[in-house]
């Protein structure tokens, strides 16, 4: 499959009403219906939609961190960890008589606000308390969250834990800063490179309570 969309795009209800999602993420969403042939997903990168809707790569990542969050597309990596896939979750095409998933409410992702749940192996659920509460924390730890099982390397709940006591470290705006680093180069740990701690070492550290 090449770049080059569809003539048509789809917006399905259960986006169209999804009022968790962002105008331009289901904007984002119509284009992955335009780019979606056959094999059932795009490959299209965040530089080609960073290009397309004049806007930097983090806020494609963040629009398609919406998606993924709630339910509408799921990603994966071809076996050499280099293209990514993004498949539309229960496609749904113009034809009549075939149903959209429903919608998700807000009373349903009231947990992907302020608590990160995680399954363990014995399908037990740990609840880990986000260490800052902001939206920007929420929305880059949501991006880490991705490029971790993007990579093959899901986050366990005590590499959460490990990483949380770090950031309370660290402070929120530095913990963004390296996190954002980390994706960047593509790594799967969090900590401090030489080239960043000059300009990370200025930010505030979070308040002891």
């Amino acid at each position: 499959m090449s770049d080059s969309p569809n003539y048509f795009s789809i917006i399905p209800a259960s986006v169209r009403y999804d009022n968790n999602i962002s105008p331009n993420a289901k904007l984002l969403y119509s284009e992955l219906t335009a780019l979606t042939k056959k094999d059932g997903y795009c490959y299209a990168s965040n530089g080609y939609f960073s290009n397309l809707y004049k806007v930097d790569s983090r806020t494609i990542r963040r629009w398609v961190s919406e998606l993924v969050r709630h339910g509408h597309v799921r990603l994966s990596l071809t076996s050499n960890n280099t293209i990514r896939h993004i498949f539309i979750v229960e496609y749904t095409s113009s034809y009549p008589g075939q149903k959209c998933p429903t919608p998700r409410t807000k009373m349903s992702d009231t947990q992907d606000k302020n608590v990160l749940l995680n399954n363990t192996s014995n399908n037990t659920s740990n609840n880990l308390e986000l260490p800052f509460s902001s939206k920007a924390f929420q929305e880059t730890w949501n991006d880490w969250d991705i490029h971790r099982r993007q990579k093959k390397q899901k986050l366990t709940p005590k590499s959460i834990e490990l990483q949380f006591k770090k950031m309370k470290e660290w402070g929120e705006e530095k913990s963004i800063h390296i996190i954002n680093y980390a994706i960047e180069k593509g790594w799967t740990g969090l900590y401090e490179p030489k080239e960043m701690k000059e300009t990370v070492s200025k930010l505030p550290k979070a308040r002891k309570v």
